[in-house]
């Protein structure tokens, strides 16, 4: 079944809405035109949707404990650096900003 309903929010644009939390706030704070059942199936579902991975600029603050992160540098080349004793480990370029690595692979085994 298909629900198409309008929002009557000014002023957001749509990458403020990509993001989990924005999402929902967006539909918890938005007059809707749902009847209840449809509200509560389109919210459990979002809540269900695992946390976007975003980036975070160094202008905004810089990674909190030292590890491997996926950086974008001044050239906007995405590569990954280590961050260390407050500073990062390859300096080449300045990363603008950063982001956690994603969890790595794990085939599923079918037993």
């Amino acid at each position: 079944m298909r629900t198409a309903f309008v929002t009557r929010q000014k002023g957001k644009s749509m990458n403020d809405l990509i993001y989990r939390q924005a999402a929902i706030n967006a539909i918890e704070n938005t007059e809707c035109e749902l009847i209840a059942e449809e509200w509560d199936e389109l919210t459990g579902a979002i809540k269900q949707v695992p946390p976007a991975q975003q980036w975070i600029p160094m202008s905004e603050r810089p990674p909190e404990k030292p590890g491997r992160y996926l950086v974008t540098n001044c050239e906007f080349k995405v590569d990954w650096n280590i961050w260390i004793n407050g500073e990062w480990l390859y300096s080449n370029s300045a990363p603008v900003a950063w982001m956690d690595l994603p969890e790595p692979y794990q085939n599923e085994v079918s037993e």
